[in-house]
């Protein structure tokens, strides 16, 4: 007996509200949309991770292993520019900071890091941070919470920096050792945490724009 007054009750609910819409459509108002369709398409998300051991040592094939087990699709490698360039607290005579090619660069961890990913079903985004001393602007003071590489970052300096990461990771670069090319990165990331002034200080919205138009 329950199942049938139920029945009969949502049939009920059904011509009233069917008699609702039809009214209310009747006075020029919108169709009313119907329920979503199967074929309808959510937003999904995709997992990515930032891990040194997934491309260094003993540990990294354990770790890539794992990240495909619970489905991370993209890695994150960090270019820290004060290793990559060349050190000191003035830019070096004749160094050409646009040339990935110039020899005074040290691109070898960040080769091996997106050729090992790259390799390993993974796709690569690349952020680039941390200025050389010549590319600072100065001496933090004390009270700054500032780091090394992140006191006021020459915002062309770092362009050209930035114009030659991406030189040689457009998939067009061969290696000048072996010749062959290097994987192309469609993914970066200007700086990390620019929020925080350990990573990018002063903090100053103003500053990280004038990086990210470099």
């Amino acid at each position: 007996m329950m199942r049938r007054t139920t029945t009969v009750v949502a049939v009920v609910l059904g011509i009233l509200l069917a008699a609702t819409v039809t009214s209310v459509q009747g006075k020029g108002s919108r169709p009313v949309p119907g329920p979503a369709t199967t074929s309808t398409k959510l937003p999904s998300f995709d997992l990515g991770i930032s891990d040194s051991e997934m491309v260094s040592g003993a540990a990294a094939p354990l770790a890539v292993s794992r990240s495909h087990e619970v489905g991370v699709r993209y890695a994150r490698v960090n270019i820290n520019w004060a290793r990559v360039a060349p050190r000191g607290e003035t830019m070096p005579t004749g160094f050409d900071p646009r040339n990935p090619a110039d020899p005074r660069y040290d691109w070898r961890g960040v080769d091996a890091s997106v050729k090992s990913l790259t390799a390993a079903g993974f796709t690569v985004y690349l952020c680039l941070l941390s200025a050389p001393s010549w590319a600072e602007g100065g001496i933090a003071p004390d009270d700054s919470g500032a780091t090394p590489g992140s006191w006021r970052p020459s915002a062309a300096a770092f362009g050209d920096f930035a114009h030659a990461a991406a030189a040689r990771y457009n998939g067009t670069f061969a290696a000048p050792l072996t010749g062959a090319l290097l994987p192309r990165v469609s993914i970066w990331q200007a700086w990390n945490e620019p929020n925080l002034p350990m990573f990018f200080a002063p903090t100053s919205a103003d500053r990280y724009r004038s990086l990210l138009n470099a």
